[in-house]
């Protein structure tokens, strides 16, 4: 019974761990680095690569000479996949509710299907508005699946084989004791 319960461990494991794996990518995409008129603008997308699902956009707009903080009015994302067409707005709020930081955070971004999705980033300066737009690939969160079957299905299927022998084995031990 040991065995049993040791394999079946094993088991859940094997294929929960794998899953794991692809459900937190810390690293940053940069989408954007260019300086326009006084400003320079920085956007990082998390997670990377994107996946369908929530996401973070990071703004941070910096004085082009200096390196200063230069908050902005006005800072707004949109965003849609190509093959639909249509805009979301995401609101962009101040990082730690600092608006003099400069910084800024996407609200709600989602990433509903796997497509190319064009992001624009319109900025209210004094000096008038600047408009950024970039292309994101946007992957299936099943490829990530896929890539993770490779280990765990394999492992799956000789973890029951073992279970499946380990019993036929424990009651053709208790038919003969009996």
């Amino acid at each position: 019974m040991r065995i049993l319960r040791f394999l079946f461990v094993a088991l859940a494991l094997l294929v929960l761990l794998p899953n794991r794996a692809f459900a937190d990518n810390p690293n940053e995409q940069v989408l954007i680095d260019e300086v326009r008129g006084a400003y320079r603008v920085v956007a990082t997308l998390a997670p990377n690569p994107p996946a369908v699902g929530e996401a973070l956009l990071r703004v941070v707009i910096t004085d082009a000479t200096s390196g200063q903080p230069s908050p902005l009015n006005l800072v707004q994302l949109y965003a849609a996949p190509d093959s639909i067409g249509r805009e979301e707005l995401f609101t962009m709020l101040p990082e730690n509710q600092d608006r003099n930081a400069g910084r800024y955070t996407s609200d709600r971004l989602r990433f509903t299907i796997s497509d190319q999705w064009t992001m624009r980033l319109v900025l209210g300066a004094p000096e008038g508005e600047m408009v950024f737009t970039t292309k994101v690939q946007v992957d299936s969160v099943f490829k990530e699946i896929g890539e993770a079957a490779v280990i765990a299905v394999p492992a799956t299927l000789v973890g029951l084989a073992v279970v499946f022998i380990g019993y036929k084995i424990w009651r053709k031990k208790r038919q003969a004791a009996n």
